[in-house]
């Protein structure tokens, strides 16, 4: 008898009872050979969150997949996101935060299939719509390219195009606890299992991203580059890289930094990074143009 995988959908939230109610229909209108394992996990919410997630719980048919963790005292949205991860089951992993939904009902088989498919591979995305949220007018996709499978290694460490809302991994290893030094989640966990296997995308617009709501939205485009230049250094300093990869990750670092620096600056600043002449050479000639 062929064995049914599980997946474990991990969904975080706080301040969400205006959309955690898509975010769960997205989840369960799910379709596919597969148990489902749905942990949803609030950090003391101080709105009616709970309550929409409880009668789901009691009033959906499906209802009986949630886990449901509610936490007594705000423990804050890194030991949120790395706790309620590292108590899946799932043979497969796939995250969803509270604000975010899902519009394809086969994306879990989807991904699932992929997986299966191509075992070299530990994780696999896909491209994401993006909203604004105040307006309803659809932005972008998250993933500007066409017809590509398989994320390079020299791309994954250079940029991010993978919304944590199309994520699904394997669940052959748990977080390390280094993931809570970091002040964002997604990409460290994307480097983090970059490391056990090839990163594939599928082009596939299987999920809405909004855009003016969550934490990140409050905080100010200037802080929320210094989050990332913080967590990739955590990165940098607390995972086991290649000199190749870390070359990469300190060249988008090298690039975030002299983005606003004048071009004097920017020179020095990349002649003494530690990165190749050829990464150098790239970054002179970008800031030239």
């Amino acid at each position: 008898m062929t064995k049914i995988p599980k997946i474990s959908v991990c969904t975080i939230t706080y301040g969400h009872e205006k959309y955690i109610s898509q975010c769960i229909d997205g989840v369960l209108m799910q379709e596919g050979n597969f148990e489902l394992e749905f942990i949803i996990s609030s950090d003391n919410s101080p709105d009616n969150t709970k309550q929409i997630i409880e009668d789901y719980i009691n009033n959906h048919p499906k209802g009986s997949c949630i886990k449901f963790i509610d936490r007594k005292e705000n423990v804050g949205i890194m030991p949120n996101f790395y706790e309620t991860i590292n108590t899946s089951t799932g043979d497969y992993v796939a995250i969803c935060d509270g604000d975010d939904f899902w519009t394809d009902k086969s994306k879990l088989q989807k991904q699932l299939n992929f997986l299966e498919k191509n075992q070299k591979y530990i994780l696999v995305g896909h491209n994401v719509e993006i909203f604004d949220n105040e307006t309803l007018d659809v932005l972008d996709s998250s993933f500007p390219f066409k017809k590509i499978e398989t994320i390079s290694e020299n791309f994954i460490y250079q940029k991010n195009y993978i919304p944590a809302l199309s994520i699904m991994f394997r669940n052959v290893h748990k977080l390390p606890s280094w993931i809570l030094d970091c002040s964002i989640g997604d990409y460290p966990l994307i480097l983090y299992y970059s490391q056990f296997g090839k990163i594939g995308f599928m082009n596939d617009v299987m999920a809405s991203y909004r855009k003016n709501t969550g934490y990140h939205s409050t905080v100010a485009k200037v802080k929320q580059i210094e989050m990332q230049e913080f967590s990739l250094k955590v990165v940098l300093a607390k995972s086991e890289l290649s000199k190749q990869q870390k070359e990469l990750l300190n060249y988008q670092l090298l690039q975030m930094n002299i983005n606003n620096s004048s071009f004097f600056n920017s020179i020095e600043k990349t002649f003494n990074a530690n990165i190749n002449y050829k990464l150098k050479l790239k970054l002179i000639l970008n800031k030239l143009l």
